[in-house]
């Protein structure tokens, strides 16, 4: 697993798009901009995040899964689930 550091506050436009080889990351809620496919071509991925964040509003408007640091699912491929 990969984690941003929480000195980041920006995820830059196609910053990690084609990276397949990346399956989960946690982005940290110090990241309050994360660019237009920015992980662009993953159909694996798994974001770790707050529910409140950048990145879970991110995983929403681009369909990728996304889960809180305690393990629940706030995202999937089909739909809001609950926590």
């Amino acid at each position: 697993m990969r984690a941003i550091p929480d000195s980041v506050t920006e995820i830059e436009r196609m910053a990690f798009a084609d990276c397949r080889s990346l399956t989960e990351i946690t982005i940290p809620d110090s990241v309050r901009v994360i660019g237009d496919e920015a992980f662009a071509g993953h159909k694996n991925l798994t974001v770790i995040c707050s529910g409140s964040s950048a990145a879970n509003k991110y995983c929403k408007q681009n369909l990728i899964k996304c889960k809180s640091p305690s393990g629940g699912l706030f995202f999937g491929l089909f739909g809001r689930r609950k926590r």
